[in-house]
């Protein structure tokens, strides 16, 4: 790093960069280049949260340490993405040879907060555990009936008054979407219910054809 002093030449005072004089354009340029520099680090320290008058602004190690947690931050939720959310993609028309790269159900390149925040919601609602799907002895796809389940809902209640619990306890749909799969719905009249979401239909829609053949 140069070092920067005072000193006296032949016409008055001047400054030096390394014991040598430095001529006025050199210090314009010098001005002009710490200007620059310092409008950098104001868009970073604002970039990070820092206010126009924060005491922090102009500190680089807080900065650096605020960009390194954004950095770690960034790593923990994309290693979830991957871990989590990637579903097989879809074949490529122009290539229909090559094996699809896996996709991510959520994106938050060139989201809003709010959409990466729905993208979420709708990707945990695809990833929770949904019932096998069979065919019943007349061709028709539904969920695979749980018989305890099954036995709870026609005979030790019934369908209306556990909707009616649910309304009034604000049961969560995927709790309900999940109970008319155990009781072995078909994928039809799944889909007709107000509490099932449409992920989660055409999620259940899009298995039917590999249910072919389980009774």
């Amino acid at each position: 790093m140069s070092e920067y002093t005072q000193g006296v030449c032949h016409d008055g005072a001047a400054i030096l960069k390394d014991g040598k004089p430095l001529t006025i354009e050199q210090i314009l340029e010098g001005l002009r280049e710490r200007d620059a520099l310092k409008s950098h680090v104001v868009a970073v320290a604002a970039s990070v949260g820092f206010a126009d008058n924060s005491a922090y602004q102009f500190e680089a190690g807080i900065q650096v340490h605020c960009i390194n947690n954004a950095k770690r931050f960034a790593e923990h939720l994309h290693a979830i993405e991957r871990e989590f959310f990637m579903v097989p993609g879809e074949p490529d028309e122009d290539y229909p040879d090559a094996e699809p790269d896996d996709e991510c159900l959520v994106n938050c390149w060139g989201s809003t907060t709010e959409q990466y925040v729905e993208q979420f919601r709708a990707a945990l609602a695809c990833r929770y555990p949904m019932q096998p799907i069979v065919t019943d002895q007349h061709g028709v796809y539904r969920f695979e009936e749980n018989p305890i389940i099954g036995h709870l809902v026609r005979n030790v209640s019934d369908l209306n008054r556990i909707a009616a619990w649910c309304m009034e306890n604000d049961i969560e749909q995927k709790y309900q979407e999940q109970l008319a799969q155990l009781i072995g719905y078909s994928v039809s009249g799944y889909g007709t219910l107000s509490y099932v979401s449409d992920e989660s239909y055409e999620r259940a829609d899009s298995l039917c054809p590999q249910a072919e053949g389980h009774q």
